[in-house]
């Protein structure tokens, strides 16, 4: 019997075999590749939402400050510029009690997809540009951008309106984001003001 049990106990000391320790291995790396391809999967979709959400994003800010600020334009011109680019100005009424205005302009460039701005006071004056690298010193709106129809982002003002409709590229694999608005100006087209002349 004492032979029996120092079997037993040699066997139960011996640990694993090599085929054990194997098929351990293999069943472990099955589930350290499916974690892996989850987490990578989780990744890939989270820079996409990620990219999506600030063209997005971007584009609505752009919109909501085009819309608004023709909405209080005393005045404004559309003009096409060096081909393709177009440049929309307009004499903004500002917020306060008393009248005041400010020059406001927005450069659409064709060929850099990008949309820039730029605000100046009613006194003062600006060199307006003549072709995209003139306005490389404005803000940058949106990069990315393109008409959503056709070849322009501003179309000719109807009516005492403008429309307004563009896309933004969020990468190579999402759909762009389009925007389209059409905004009723105060005042209609026009010259004699210090912010084109």
């Amino acid at each position: 019997m004492s032979d029996l049990l120092r079997r037993l106990r040699a066997s139960r000391d011996d640990g694993f075999t090599l085929v054990e320790l194997l098929i351990a291995t293999g069943i472990l790396s099955l589930i350290l590749l499916g974690v892996g391809g989850l987490m990578f999967s989780t990744t890939v979709t989270q820079r996409t939402v990620t990219a999506v959400s600030q063209s997005a994003s971007s584009a609505q800010t752009a919109a909501d400050e085009i819309h608004t600020l023709l909405r209080n334009a005393a005045e404004f011109r559309l003009t096409a510029v060096d081909g393709t680019d177009q440049l929309l100005l307009a004499r903004v009424a500002g917020t306060g009690t008393t009248a005041s205005y400010t020059c406001k302009a927005w450069y659409y460039a064709a060929d850099e997809h990008q949309l820039r701005s730029s605000t100046w006071p009613v006194a003062g004056s600006t060199t307006l540009p003549t072709s995209a690298t003139s306005v490389a010193g404005w803000s940058l709106l949106l990069d990315g951008v393109g008409p959503r129809t056709g070849t322009t982002v501003f179309a000719p003002p109807v009516g005492g309106t403008i429309e307004v409709a563009f896309e933004v590229e969020s990468d190579d694999r999402n759909e762009p984001t389009a925007i389209q608005f059409t905004a009723a100006l105060a005042g209609g087209p026009g010259g004699g003001t210090t912010c084109w002349d």
